[in-house]
Parts: structure tokens; sequence; C-alpha cells
């Protein structure tokens, strides 16, 4: 229980440091992208309406006056030309063919003015990225474009490389955050696992510390019962010490499960032949059944078990089976094997589990509603028993059951 706890907290941490991070990273993209893409727009804007005023004092003789500069890939940069019918009497340029082909598309440039454009130029294998915004100018009587440009291509490449370099960290926090919620789990199950040690070593205590006085409270029953005779009275006192005995010792059972003291060492088992052995016993012990319990079973299928622990699991199948089976319906045992597993399939045809108790019935102490009477025998540490043995050899045990149609306990074991 304390692991599934742990494992549920590391996972949920996990989870949350995770969506922290990613939130984190995206955000930080999304408010550079808008702050940089915002400020470069108005120093755009800006620098668009100190061209105009400059292109409305031009005393130029209107000869094309073009100057072209290096572009650096690193830097951003900032270009202008003035346009006086469909002629450039004024450029401030990129160098190279990235100058020539922007020339180009302002030659013919179509694009509604005081609206940013976004231009890409192809040079060899670098692409360049350009913001661009136009605005029409006044010169003596004549309609004249300015057309301004920002070179955008350290800007991309900035965010190119801040997202390679943030998915490889966010992979690195991926890895680094299962070990910070580990850290965190165990801190926060600490108290937990405290408390749940204690409880562990007051019920083996109180459990070794209860064999006694009910040895002597069933030595002196059947002293009594030989000097006074059979008595109805004695009989259910009798019946009651045995209950009590068999609590204590499904209780110091879970203790050793608990603590990983096996009792015997695990062997290669003949899985098949010790089931057959188990179902025959049943047999004999419920032959006033309508149909005996049947066995359809595998040759020699190998598990590495302890004999003892398995015949545990299945006294504990078989009997749940048999106390809420009527003697008239089936109980069937299948052992087979599939993909390196030995499966073996406890159903019968009783009065079912309800869905709201399925996810609890492995739970100590838990009973389901249709067994909360007394006719029905048990304190709800069966199936908890169970569940611990077949974790310790690192199998599976799960349950499929229908209110009124019966139950089916798989149990899978690694083959040998």
């Amino acid at each position: 229980m304390i692991e599934k706890i742990k494992r549920n907290l590391v996972w949920r941490y996990t989870c949350i440091i995770l969506a922290v991070s990613t939130l984190v990273f995206i955000s930080c993209d999304s408010v550079y992208h808008y702050v940089v893409q915002h400020t470069l727009e108005e120093n755009l804007l800006d620098f668009l309406q100190e061209e105009v005023r400059e292109a409305e004092g031009y005393n130029s003789s209107f000869h094309e006056e073009v100057h072209s500069y290096v572009v650096d890939s690193k830097m951003i940069q900032t270009f202008s030309y003035w346009l006086l019918n469909g002629k450039v009497i004024h450029a401030a340029q990129p160098d190279g063919l990235v100058g020539v082909e922007f020339l180009q598309k302002v030659k013919n440039w179509q694009h509604p003015n005081m609206k940013i454009q976004h231009i890409k130029i192809k040079e060899e294998h670098e692409v360049w990225n350009f913001a661009t915004v136009s605005e029409d100018f006044n010169l003596n009587g004549k309609q004249g474009k300015v057309i301004v440009a920002t070179n955008l291509t350290p800007i991309e490449d900035f965010s190119e490389n801040y997202r390679q370099y943030g998915l490889l960290i966010l992979l690195f926090i991926c890895v680094l955050s299962y070990f910070i919620a580990q850290s965190l789990a165990n801190r926060a199950i600490s108290p937990i696992v405290k408390m749940y040690n204690n409880q562990k070593e007051f019920v083996s205590n109180a459990s070794h510390e209860l064999k006694t006085p009910l040895g002597v409270l069933m030595a002196y029953s059947e002293l009594v019962e030989a000097k006074f005779g059979k008595n109805e009275d004695i009989n259910v006192i009798k019946e009651e010490i045995k209950n009590m005995s068999a609590l204590i010792e499904n209780l110091l059972t879970l203790s050793r499960l608990d603590n990983q003291k096996s009792q015997e060492e695990a062997v290669d088992l003949d899985v098949s032949f010790n089931v057959k052995e188990i179902v025959a016993k049943f047999n004999q012990m419920s032959a006033d059944r309508k149909f005996p319990i049947t066995l359809d079973a595998a040759k020699n299928l190998q598990a590495k078990i302890a004999p003892t622990d398995l015949q545990r699991v299945m006294n504990i199948l078989l009997e749940n089976a048999l106390k809420y089976t009527p003697k008239d319906k089936k109980i069937a045992v299948t052992v087979e094997e599939k993909n390196k597993k030995i499966k073996i399939l406890v159903k019968d045809e009783g009065v079912g589990i309800k869905e709201k108790d399925l996810p609890h019935i492995f739970d100590r102490f838990y009973r389901a509603d249709a067994s909360h009477n007394r006719k029905v025998a048990g304190y709800g540490l069966g199936l908890s028993i169970a569940w611990k043995i077949v974790e310790k050899y690192h199998g599976q045990i799960s349950v499929t059951s229908q209110e009124g149609q019966g139950s089916s306990f798989s149990v899978e074991f690694p083959a040998a």
C-alpha cells in the first residue's frame, strides 16, 4: 500500500514539474516573440517616418543613389528605399545577391502602406528574413514612396536555437524531475511510513502475545469438556478461539510478508501437479457439492515459487470460491502458460462482487457488502495475503466479477 501511494505521488509530482517547466518554456518563448516583435514594429514605424521626412526634403536632381551594406546575420540592421515615379532615387540596402533581389521586390512593390510585411530571401544555403513597411511622400508635387526594412534573421536564428536548446533542457528536466519527485514523495509519506511501521510492529507483537493466552483458553476448554462432557457453550468458546487463532495466524503471515521474511526458499515447482493435488483435497472436503471443482491444467508448467506459498494462495482463492458459491453452482480452475507466465484462473458462479467493492477487495480487513454477515466466516485478510505473496514473486493477481453471476480470480507467476 505504501509503495502504491509513493508511486502515485511520484507520478503526480513528476507531471506537475514537467507541466510547470513546459509552461515556463512556452511562456518565455511567447513573451520574447511578443516583446521583440512589438518593439521592432514600433522602431520600424519610427524609422519610416524619419525616412519620409528626409525624402520630402531631398534636394538632389533625382539621380539614382544606391548604397549597399554588408548584411550581418548576427545583427539587426535597417535598410531604406525611396522611389519616385517608380524609380529608385535613394537606397541603403543589403549587399550582394540579397540586395539585388530585395531591390527587385522594391521596384515591383504592391503592398498597402503602413502594414508590416514579412519577406524571405534565399541566398545559397542562407535564408534571410525581413520585416518591411511603406508610406507615401510628396516631393515638389511629385508622389513617391518610402520603403524600409529590418533584418530579422538574427531574431529567427535565436528563436530556433532557443527552441532546440529548450527541448534539450526539457528532456534533462524530465529525467531530473523523476528524482526530485521521488525525494518529494519520500518526504511527503515519511509520517505515513512511520505510522505504518508502528502499526505493523504493534500487530506483530500483539499477535505473538495473544497466541499464548488463546492456547491456554483452548486447553482449559478441552479440560472442562473432558471433565463435564460436551456442551454447546463450550463448543461456541472453542469455535471462537479457533477463529481468533486463524486471525492471529493471518496477521503474523502478513507481518512476515511485509518484512520480506519468507518461510521457505523458492524452487522450480511443478505448478500443474501441485494445483491438481490442492483441488483434489478441496473436492474431498466438499463432497456434498452437486458439481465438484473442475481442473483444466497443462502438464509440466514450472514456476519459481515456494510450495507453501502456492498452497496458501490456492487455499485462499478456493476457500473464497466455496464460501460464496452455492452447492449447485460450478467452480472451475485453469492452469496455462501465456507469454512466459504461468496463469492460474479460479472461476466460480457465486454471488459475485459489486462494482464499487472491486477496487478494495485486496485491501486489509475489507469485506464486500455481500459478505457482511456472520454466516460467512472471515476477517477480510485472505485476499490481501494472496496479493502480498504474488507480489513477492513479481507476479500479478486480478479479479473480474459481476454481481449475481460469479467472479474470476487470475494469478500470474513468471515461468521458470
